[in-house]
């Protein structure tokens, strides 16, 4: 395996978070992790939690280096791309995306509700809820408002990133729409065992879900 080969092999998600941000501007760990929590938490949440050692990682492939300097009295690094990080970004984009996946523990407890209590269920959903409707009526607006300004960190990509913005704005507004459907649901239900009723109402929703997305794609077939 050639040194190229090897530094490439294995990378992860995080990593080529954290190269896409190089790529644009030499950042020190601080700016990478306020630029991740900015958009890439939202579609890449592992990187977040892991910058401060996937970019050391980075820096041992031979994909970042560091180059020293300070903040005043205070020392600091700041890491850009190196050719290989270059090439590395570049074949990366060439390829396929891989498959995207979905990670929401509220979702997840679902699948062993009969475990808990509808109040639990209840309490996981309302933060659901309250995470996006901080997101949509705080984060994003204060965000579009940046972008009308002119002021936005980068301005000149707006047309890129106005994708990313609809994304992010689309999933959390579906995401909410879900978990109120479910608080409903589950405000109906005597207690997290099965019954007739409760299996009979669930019975439903699958039925109207499996309508929904079929309605979606005859629209998408149709170019409506």
């Amino acid at each position: 395996m050639s040194s190229y080969a090897a530094a490439v092999a294995d990378l992860n998600t995080t990593g080529y978070a954290i190269l896409c941000q190089l790529a644009l501007r030499p950042c020190n760990t601080y700016e990478l992790n306020r630029e991740l929590q900015r958009n890439a938490r939202y579609f890449a949440p592992r990187a977040e939690s892991r910058i401060y050692t996937e970019v050391k990682s980075l820096e041992r492939r031979g994909l970042v280096r560091a180059q020293a300097g300070a903040t005043g009295r205070r020392p600091k690094l700041t890491y850009r791309l190196t050719s290989a990080g270059g090439l590395a970004l570049e074949a990366w984009l060439r390829g396929p995306a891989r498959p995207f996946s979905l990670e929401c523990e509220a979702v997840l407890r679902l699948l062993v509700a009969a475990r808990t209590t509808p109040e639990t269920l209840l309490a996981d959903l309302d933060t659901v809820i309250a995470q996006c409707n901080e997101l949509l009526e705080g984060v994003r607006p204060a965000i579009a408002q940046e972008y009308a300004e002119g002021r936005a960190p980068f301005q000149a990509d707006a047309h890129a990133r106005a994708l990313i913005f609809d994304f992010i704005t689309s999933y959390h507004l579906a995401l909410r729409d879900w978990a109120e459907r479910s608080r409903a649901a589950v405000l109906r239900w005597p207690s997290t065992a099965p019954t007739p009723r409760t299996v009979e109402e669930g019975l439903e929703t699958i039925a109207k879900a499996a309508e929904r997305g079929a309605a979606g794609r005859r629209r998408s077939a149709g170019g409506g």
